[in-house]
């Protein structure tokens, strides 16, 4: 058994605004420092008529579908600009030591920006100070870096992506449950933000029990393992739930469910689950109907970012932070995200991310570009 750690169609216009209200993210957490003082960073002038730039993106991954939906949304921002944006793109494939050297490569490349996704949270902290060491704006997003000196943090909070759900299983279950957790990976920024978003919620309520807890890797082949592992260590009667860090584990946990014959005795619930299958599982009440929803599209708006700070623009609030909403998925609201054209393994990004632009990216800007 793996080593276990304790600790849309468009959306309805009301309902979205609702989901933002409650979902504002918080800030970033104030990252320790990681060696080096808090400096100044560097912002670019405003750009030249005709200029162009180049941009250098250092992925931790494309794993999962939820980063290949995330790489679909970069190509449809890049191609946007058209030969304004020379988009620079490495893949890590979640190995630390490939991305600090990818970083350190793109660095030599003459780029203008630095866009970063980190595969974990404190092993790159090193690379913001890079950037500033030469005067290079650093746009980090979807994962948190304990560095606090970055140009700008694009993100939907991941305590807001568990929290809900963490309510609602109080709720569906108000004398406690026995839980077992499939995380997501083990230092990377959301798994640690949507744990302890877990353990705010519960903090004092020792009747909702995690059993144990496995890294499955937010995808489906290690979602559908470790869910067998569980089953099989914690025989019928005795769990409650598989409760998964993303839609992807849920799918294999469901499967895993099915074939130990057990759906009628242990649940499935998730965060972030709104691929079109998770989508149609939540319609069926084949999983837990109440889920949230982090939007792939995060990486568009992480090159509209980017370019709006190589534009002359700078960012409103004072921790730097672009803020994405974080709609919660019920039943009474899943047909507003649905899509049956797109394929059940994507998912249905592109009106939340239309919305998102012209309703609430510029206003997180000063003096923005548009």
């Amino acid at each position: 058994m793996r080593q276990k750690r304790m600790v849309a169609v468009l959306l309805v216009l009301a309902m979205a605004i609702f989901a933002f209200a409650a979902c504002t993210p918080s800030a970033p957490a104030e990252a320790p420092s990681s060696g080096g003082t808090t400096t100044e960073t560097p912002a670019a002038p405003p750009a030249e008529e005709g200029k162009t730039f180049k941009v250098g993106f250092s992925n931790a991954s494309t794993g999962n579908p939820w980063r290949a939906s995330m790489m679909d949304t970069i190509y449809h921002a890049r191609d946007t600009y058209g030969d304004m944006l020379e988009l620079v793109i490495t893949d890590a494939n979640d190995d630390v030591q490939k991305q600090l050297a990818d970083c350190e490569d793109l660095l030599q490349q003459g780029i203008d920006a630095l866009i970063l996704s980190p595969a974990v949270s404190d092993a790159l902290a090193p690379v913001v100070d890079m950037c500033n060491d030469k005067g290079i704006p650093i746009i980090v997003f979807d994962r948190i870096i304990n560095n606090p000196n970055f140009t700008a943090y694009v993100a939907t909070d991941n305590h807001e992506v568990s929290i809900p759900v963490a309510e609602k299983i109080m709720e569906v279950w108000p004398d406690g449950a026995t839980i077992y957790y499939l995380s997501g990976i083990a230092g990377a920024g959301p798994d640690i933000e949507r744990t302890e978003g877990i353990m705010q919620v519960w903090d004092g309520h020792p009747e909702y029990n995690i059993v144990g807890q496995t890294d499955a890797y937010w995808n489906e082949a290690d979602g559908m393992t470790g869910a067998e592992d569980a089953l099989q260590a914690h025989p019928k009667g005795t769990l409650d739930m598989l409760l998964c860090s993303d839609g992807n584990t849920s799918i294999g946990a469901l499967r895993a469910v099915d074939a130990a014959g057990r759906f009628d005795d242990v649940r499935v619930v998730a965060f972030d689950a709104w691929r079109t299958d998770s989508l149609m599982n939540i319609k069926d009440e084949r999983i837990l109907p109440y889920t949230t929803m982090l939007g792939t599209y995060v990486g568009a708006v992480t090159v509209n970012t980017t370019m709006q700070i190589l534009l002359g623009a700078t960012i409103t609030a004072s921790d730097k932070y672009v803020r994405i909403p974080c709609p919660v998925i019920t039943l009474d609201n899943v047909e507003s995200f649905y899509d049956p054209n797109v394929a059940p393994t994507d998912y249905p990004w592109r009106p939340a991310y239309e919305m998102f632009m012209a309703d609430n990216f510029y206003n997180q800007f000063t003096n923005p570009v548009k």
